[in-house]
Parts: structure tokens; sequence; C-alpha cells
């Protein structure tokens, strides 16, 4: 409509998630709803710094005030053409980031406050709170004297406590990390055999709850394991120690894993660990195993 100034408008880009459509909002319009995606790196090309560097989120909610614009590409090699961002209240842009951080899909810092694939509280999303692209998967060998000298006694078996190993982690990284994250990367190298907790049993639940928990590194933990060796056109999700209870959860899922999979060919590769003291009688588990797949056995 001719000299209509602003136009609201629940969905933001079109180009979005259709290359072929070359449709876009004008500059004037204003959004009442914003997808969570459009507050993404890949969705905010040219503002986003590129590689590990964050961004404010007073910054980012700058970038919806109806005066920048973002980068796209439009074809491979040829520069990237500039499109306007409509308007957005900084209310609905903050609800769109806190679902991006809950998805996992941004990573927020603000002072000792990490916060990854959880709901971030009305303190945490401050204005002057930093955003970042997920963190990257740690392995078990990054936990290891080798990578956190600091957090680890000199002994012949060297030992150390929970909160010691994620204090550590966080100066060596320079930032809080996501403590979800660095539980379920300790569990992993727990249930791998690398570190081992002086008492109890089980896996860690949490920083507040564990951090007293003593963990040792005994002579006979073995080597770290190779890089998986993938097939090309393959990828793989990040390593995961699940519980009984959390593999029935996966046995239950896995319907709802096949339509955004679809076309995808998924494979899911299982190793189950246990404690190697001896005189444990494996046979029965082995048959119940071979049951399953031909050849399993522990």
């Amino acid at each position: 409509m001719a000299g209509l100034q602003k136009q609201r408008h629940s969905i933001w880009t079109v180009q979005k998630t259709c290359r072929e459509c070359r449709s876009w909002l004008p500059a004037q319009a204003t959004l009442n709803t914003l997808s969570s995606a459009a507050v993404l790196p890949d969705a905010l090309a040219g503002l986003w710094p590129k590689g590990d560097q964050g961004v404010k989120l007073a910054d980012l909610y700058s970038w919806f005030d109806g005066s920048h614009a973002y980068e796209e590409e439009t074809q491979p090699g040829y520069p990237a053409e500039s499109r306007p961002i409509p308007r957005v209240d900084y209310n609905i842009v903050k609800k769109a980031v806190s679902k991006a951080i809950q998805d996992g899909a941004l990573w927020l810092v603000y002072g000792n406050d990490s916060v990854f694939q959880d709901a971030p509280t009305a303190i945490q999303l401050d204005a002057d709170a930093m955003l970042y692209r997920p963190p990257a998967s740690l392995a078990a060998i990054d936990l290891l004297p080798t990578a956190l000298a600091g957090a680890w006694s000199a002994e012949s078996e060297p030992k150390t406590t929970v909160s010691s190993l994620y204090a550590d982690l966080k100066a060596k990284r320079g930032k809080p990390w996501p403590p979800k994250a660095f539980i379920d990367s300790l569990n992993a190298a727990l249930g791998q055999g690398f570190l081992h907790r002086d008492n109890g049993s089980g896996p860690v639940t949490s920083l507040r709850q564990d951090g007293s928990v003593g963990l040792t590194i005994r002579t006979e933990t073995p080597k770290p394991p190779e890089p998986v060796q993938m097939v090309p056109g393959r990828r793989a999700s990040s390593a995961a120690v699940l519980s009984i209870a959390e593999i029935q959860e996966l046995a239950d899922q896995v319907h709802a894993l096949t339509k955004p999979l679809a076309g995808l060919e998924p494979q899911v590769e299982v190793r189950i660990f246990v404690s190697n003291r001896a005189g444990g009688d494996l046979s029965a588990a082995n048959k119940i195993l071979d049951k399953i797949k031909a050849g399993w056995k522990l």
C-alpha cells in the first residue's frame, strides 16, 4: 500500500527460509513477533563478529531499532547484499534471545553466570550480558592434567575435586563454562574410565550438590581414544553418557527424531561401561546383548 510508513508482520525476512523467494520486509516495518532463529549469527551476518567473539546483549537489541541491516549472500562468490532489519521492540527481541539460549543455539555469560540450554533469568538477561555461539564440546582429554594442570595434585595418581576442576577450566577458557555442559563432559569421562570418584558411585549431578566430590586418575587409566574416523559426508553428535532411564527416554523419543532426520540415514553407536572388578559374571548380560545385536558383548 503506497505511503504506508509502518507495517506489522509476524514473520521476519521470508528469504531466511526460502532462498528462491525475493521478498523482504521494508525498513519501516515493525514486527510484533520474532523467531529465535532471527537473532542467531547466521541470520545477522555482517553484525555478529566472526569466530568466538561475542556480542553485548544491548548491541543485539540495537540491531532491531529499524536503522540497521544485515548482509545476505545471494550467490556463492558474489558480494553480499545489504538487507534492512525491521524494527522490533526490545522485549520481543529479549524473548527470542531467551528461547535461543534455552534451545542451545546461543550461550549467555553474565558475570560468573553461564547459561546454555537453560532458560536465563531476568537478572541474567542484563543489557551488559555477553552472547556467544554455542561452546565446543569438551572431550575427556580436556579435563586431564595435561590440559588443566592447576586443578590436579602432583601425586602418582593425581587428585582433584569437581569444583576445583571446574574452576581451573573457567580460568583456562577465560569465562565460566556452562555448568550443565561441564557436568555432562565430566560424566562422560567418568563413564569411559579416564577419571574415578574417590567415594560413591554413579554420575555427578551438579556443581552445587557434588562440588566437593573427589576425583582421581588411576594408574590404569586408558589412553584417550583415537579421534573418530568419520565416513565422508557423515557427521556425529557429541558424546553423552546415558543412564538406564535416559536410554529408555531415548527409545521413547526415537520416533520424534525420524522426522527432522528423514533422509539422513541416522545410526546410533552404543557402548556399555561397567565396573572392571574381578569376579563379575557377564555371561547373562552378553546373552541379552547378543539377542539385540549379534556379536555384541561386554
